[in-house]
């Protein structure tokens, strides 16, 4: 078991640790979450300073390179759950009408494969200076929502936001999902009566169509690997 108190986390967003709960410094928790505690720290390529086993301790986590946002463990059959935190991910069924990406079945294979793409080059100009690896779906929301309707098909609509800019999402017949929505955190958006939008008007935007064709390329040779 982990017998002592997680000293120091420099750097944790947005995880849920399901089963097992930080109270100040200590770990309190089950033999069962013991083992998906080490499951998520692995999922999530966590950095540890100090992982000294299964019955050790973990003194200190420094360094979370990369935060992967969904959490994978066993169901009661033995098979790979998933969960993911994208808004409309339980319902995000919708299939793929294309097979130019190969291994790109569902919206979840997308956000996936995404995860190694989004970058700050892909990022919207103005929102550059906040973008960071933990928060990488800030700016990527039209050229992301363009390229899941390349693939899933379906429409485009936005969300008017108080900088009058419109944040996009994608609906595929009774399915809504916005691969892009972690960007606002604990926000609620509301998916309803918002406008829809189009590629042409988007990309009159130069910079806007050059990201989204960098970031299609990009995935191309993402499956193609």
């Amino acid at each position: 078991m982990i017998r002592r108190s997680v000293e120091e986390i420099t750097k944790l967003e947005r995880i849920s640790l399901s089963d097992f709960t930080l109270c100040g410094a200590e770990l309190l928790h089950t033999e069962e979450s013991h083992q998906r505690f080490f499951q998520t720290c692995t999922d999530l390529l966590i950095v540890c300073a100090d992982c000294v086993g299964m019955f050790g301790s973990v003194e200190e986590i420094t360094k979370l390179e990369r935060i992967s946002r969904r959490h994978v463990w066993k169901d009661e059959k033995g098979g790979d759950k998933m969960d993911y935190h994208f808004y409309g991910w339980e319902k995000a069924d919708a299939p793929a009408v294309t097979d130019e990406y190969k291994n790109i079945k569902t919206p979840a294979d997308l956000y996936d494969a995404l995860s190694h793409i989004w970058c700050v080059d892909t990022c919207a100009p103005r929102m550059r200076k906040g973008w960071t690896p933990e928060n990488r779906t800030l700016g990527q929301c039209s050229i992301t929502a363009f390229l899941a309707q390349d693939i899933f098909g379906g429409k485009v609509y936005g969300i008017l936001r108080p900088d009058g800019n419109y944040h996009c999402y994608n609906v595929v017949g009774d399915c809504v999902f916005d691969l892009t929505s972690e960007q606002f955190g604990e926000e609620v958006l509301v998916y309803e009566n918002n406008p829809e939008q189009f590629r042409d008007i988007h990309f009159a935007k130069e910079e806007k169509r050059l990201r989204y064709e960098y970031l299609k390329e990009a995935l191309k040779k993402h499956c193609g690997e």
